[in-house]
């Protein structure tokens, strides 16, 4: 149901970009709470916080999360809740809804809106083509996706995830958007079955590691 792409800039700001496909109602919350670890990760023992750079998170969602907002793309930062100031740059949060971008000339996007047309799979092969052609990093992207294709193994291990992702929905139904345990619980479940890592199972379902592993013991 997601990915995790985590990223040193030169100037060394640290940047996580999760890509989220199923609809989650704790997206806020959950990506507060990585960026904090991210940004507490910087530091060991002794030492000063002037060590402590740029910390960003940008969350890329296939579906609509925050209802209140019309643009596609949203930016969260620390302001004075009266004069608006930043208190500091370290801290951003993006959230990229897919289902928000409008469809438009490929010739005309800025470099940004690229990489959502990639993603947001509304752009057939020629447009694509032409989009590589005008941008030399998609390029690169969409080449490194054609030898990803061709790797046997790395071609399994995304069949697995697909499949898992296919039961997650089979099994959710309506349990998810109404919010009942017992279907969170016997979805992951279906997923510790389809031998999902423990990590992709957290995220997808919200539950926490000793819950999932409660789920496992057998029953007294």
């Amino acid at each position: 149901s997601k990915l995790d792409i985590r990223a040193d800039m030169n100037d060394g700001t640290q940047i996580e970009i999760e890509v989220q496909i199923l609809p989650f109602k704790l997206m806020a919350e959950r990506s507060l709470y990585y960026w904090s670890k991210m940004y507490a990760e910087q530091l060991g023992k002794s030492e000063r916080y002037k060590k402590l750079k740029k910390t960003i998170a940008i969350n890329l969602l296939n579906f609509d999360y925050l209802t209140d907002e019309k643009d596609w793309h949203n930016i969260y930062t620390l302001l004075n809740t009266k004069s608006y100031r930043k208190l500091t740059d370290h801290m951003e949060i993006h959230f990229v809804e897919i289902p928000k971008f409008k469809l438009k000339d490929i010739r005309k996007m800025r470099a940004s809106e690229t990489w959502i047309a990639y993603f947001s799979g509304n752009y057939d092969d020629k447009e694509l083509e032409e989009l590589s052609m005008n941008k030399p990093i998609m390029k690169e992207v969409m080449d490194f996706e054609r030898s990803f294709l061709m790797d046997k193994i790395q071609r399994r291990e995304y069949e697995q995830r697909e499949k898992a992702l296919r039961d997650y929905y089979s099994y959710m139904g309506e349990s998810y958007e109404d919010g009942k345990l017992d279907g969170i619980k016997e979805t992951a479940l279906n997923l510790l079955h389809l031998g999902a890592n423990m990590e992709m199972i957290i995220k997808a379902t919200g539950l926490s590691e000793n819950e999932i592993r409660n789920l496992q013991s057998p029953k007294e």
